[in-house]
């Protein structure tokens, strides 16, 4: 199938198998079906699928669902096995497609919900309709669908170098053939296929909670394994998401920016008592004292006075093992290089782990000679439905421990048998910050143009009308869909939130209405300057003529404002893009080959000149490699009339910290920081003038 589509030159993905279960991790992750159908295939198809659900069944002993969970943790870990199988057998990762996800009760889905809903919600004391009381009952099982789906979800956004696509089991109806069916998010009134009256069902709580959730990812610092994580920022939106896979529940302690913040909206989604699911959605004041209640998903939507700019680019890159889908009892050994290690920022070590039922679900592990701690996730226990355990152990790895080629002993300490899926360290990598470029479709919808520029759908706008003209065929440009639509009014204004700067702003526009002299004639100030005054774009242009202009301006205060006044009839623009230029920070592997050492230097970190500093200290530090005096130090510390001083040789391109301590085992406090380097000496006062002080300095890269 995949030749003759490539052959007949369509634009479609071809894979499969869509195989009806995924948990890979059963018998010791020895129960892999897609291995079979890979190879058949060659590993050539466009992607690779299967369905992951939950199982569940209600134990009246727990009085609680208790089954297979494959949602969050397991997830992830048949993730990583999938793609470490792939590079080790055929040489390359693959796309995957979950082709259904979510979660049911598996067994006895009727009887179950009869006996809730008898419980906490009998029909005869119950105050609403049958049809009321029958959607009621129904929710039970729809809350443990969307729970499942929102849990697949994150993993799935935790996974987006894999997952091509993912398809919650979420009908959009199914009155016509079955107006009961237990997936649908529109039920017909009374189940009546001829009813004209639809009924949302409580799967639209996914959806709810999702909602308008988008933008760039932002790294996050979190290292409970059972509360899943994700942050984006878009304009001035922050938005947080959290799902807590464990029956219990966790005070969060949130680490924000606060200055500028508007407003906060929270939404939860979790289970009454009755079984039954809520969804809530507020406006807060603040997030002091939140609290994530036992398998509670949050979205948090934060809105800001100014936008939010990177002040530094993370690729996480996963590195995968030389091992996948091991068998054994006692201990072994999985080599994984990473080869950009002096680059890691941040980094984790994901193990993924099956088990027969009744063994410990402990694992120890000892990375490059050290042992690590490894956290036990408080949803192991809902992780084990009595024959098997499936899970990823995600134990956070300090930096200073990595190295190019990585040795990771893996055992289980009670001596049984177990298997590991595969291992994976997951480091964030520092990239070189490229131009910033920010630009706006006016009036339009969001366009792609020729050069790869997003123009985003219009915002940060303040008054004005819009408007639409069928030109085409504009003179003197090939991308017609950024003129044909306008923002236009006698004043108005563009403030959009950008990182302070240096800037080079765009207006692009072209005439599409007079086509007289002096039917328009307007002005424009950026940043308060005036840099237009008294345009007639048809005068200078003339009509379906783009005439756009270029300046350069100046941001201090992170927004750019842009003012459009007219003296004749209305100001108008098309589109705005404004370019940020970003002065590239150094890079670890150029700067080795500038400094005459070899690569092989960069991999061991060499110390060269004899100085105490390895290779990248030196790289950090700004120093010079070959010569042992050159190194980082305090060069002078005295007492001044103003305080103490602190005195040493900085260099460009870094920024300082300045710490202070009443003795070396106590706290550690900040007396300075973000201080950049200017290639000369730095003086650091301490007002406090104590006669018993240490200090730290930290550098590290702009």
């Amino acid at each position: 199938m995949k030749r003759y589509v490539d052959d007949a030159g369509l634009d479609v993905a071809v894979g499969g198998p869509c195989m009806s279960v995924g948990y890979f991790y059963k018998n010791n992750y020895q129960n892999f079906g897609l291995d079979t159908f890979m190879a058949n295939t060659g590993c050539a198809l466009d992607f690779y699928s299967f369905h992951i659900y939950d199982y569940m069944s209600f134990d009246t002993s727990k009085n609680d669902f208790v089954g297979r969970v494959s949602t969050g943790l397991p997830i992830e870990g048949v993730l990583d096995m999938v793609e470490n199988y792939a590079l080790i057998t055929h040489g390359k990762t693959v796309d995957m497609v979950l082709s259904e996800h979510g979660g049911y009760i598996s067994n006895d889905q009727e009887g179950a919900l009869d006996l809730i809903a008898n419980t906490y919600f009998p029909s005869n004391s119950f105050s609403g309709t049958a049809f009321e009381w029958e959607m009621k009952r129904r929710s039970v099982s729809e809350h443990l669908a969307v729970s499942s789906a929102i849990a697949n979800t994150m993993a799935f956004m935790n996974n987006p170098h894999v997952v091509r696509k993912a398809v919650p089991f979420i009908l959009l109806e199914s009155a016509s053939w079955d107006p009961r069916y237990y997936s649908t998010l529109l039920v017909k009134e009374n189940f009546d296929k001829n009813s004209t009256v639809w009924h949302e069902s409580t799967y639209v709580n996914f959806f709810k909670f999702f909602r308008n959730v988008e933008g760039r990812r932002v790294r996050v610092m979190l290292e409970d394994p059972d509360i899943q994580t994700q942050a984006y920022v878009r304009g001035s939106k922050l938005f947080i998401l959290m799902n807590n896979l464990a029956d219990k529940a966790e005070n969060l302690a949130l680490n924000l920016p606060t200055g500028g913040l508007e407003t906060i909206t929270l939404r939860r989604f979790g289970r009454n008592d009755d079984f039954t699911p809520f969804f809530t959605e507020t406006a807060v004041q603040s997030l002091d004292g939140l609290q994530i209640g036992a398998r509670e998903a949050l979205a948090i939507e934060m809105t800001y006075s100014t936008g939010f700019s990177e002040n530094m680019l993370l690729d996480e890159v996963p590195y995968y093992g030389d091992l996948v889908r091991q068998e054994f009892s006692g201990s072994r050994t999985f080599s994984v290089a990473v080869p950009e290690y002096t680059r890691a920022r941040s980094a984790m070590l994901r193990i993924s782990v099956g088990r027969d039922s009744g063994w410990s679900n402990d694992l120890e592990v000892i990375f490059n000679g050290t042992p690590l701690e490894v956290p036990m996730e408080d949803c192991a226990d809902r992780l084990d439905n009595g024959s098997e355990y499936g899970s990823l152990k995600l134990i956070p790895l300090p930096t200073d421990l990595l190295q190019a080629v990585n040795t990771v002993e893996v055992s289980f300490p009670d001596q049984g048998t177990g298997g590991i899926g595969s291992v994976v360290i997951r480091a964030a990598l520092e990239e070189t910050m490229e131009n910033q470029v920010y630009a706006i479709n006016c009036a339009g919808p969001e366009y792609t143009a020729a050069d790869g520029t997003v123009y985003i759908a219009d915002t940060y706008y303040s008054g004005g009308s819009t408007g639409t003209d069928s030109t085409s065929g504009f003179s003197g440009t090939e991308e017609d869909a950024l003129y044909t639509n306008e923002r236009y009014a006698a004043d108005f204004s563009y403030n959009i939130p950008v990182a302070d700067g240096d800037y080079t702003v765009t207006l692009h526009m072209a005439e599409n209405w007079f086509e007289v002299t002096n039917g328009r004639v307007f002005s424009v100030d950026i940043e308060g300057e005036n840099v237009i005054s008294n345009l007639d774009l048809f005068a200078e242009a003339g009509r379906a003529v783009i005439h756009d202009q270029i300046f350069s301006t100046t941001v201090n205060d992170g927004s750019l404002d842009i003012d459009f006044y007219a003296s004749v009839n209305n100001a108008k623009i098309n589109a705005i893009k404004a370019v940020r230029a970003v002065e590239p920070g150094p890079v670890y592997s150029d700067w080795v080959l500038q400094q005459g050492l070899s690569l092989s230097d960069a991999v061991t970190n060499a110390d060269d000149d004899g100085d105490g500093f390895d290779a990248y200290a030196e790289f950090v530090a700004g120093t010079d490699p070959s010569d042992p005096s050159s190194c980082f130090r305090i060069d002078g510390a005295e007492v001044e009339n103003s305080g103490f001083s602190i005195s040493f040789l900085s260099s460009s391109n870094r920024t300082y910290t300045v710490w202070s301590a009443d003795k070396l085992s106590g706290e550690w406090r900040i007396l300075t920081n973000g201080v950049s380097g200017t290639g000369n000496m730095l003086d650091i006062i301490d007002p406090a003038l104590s006669s018993n002080r240490f200090y730290r300095i930290d550098v590290d890269i702009e």
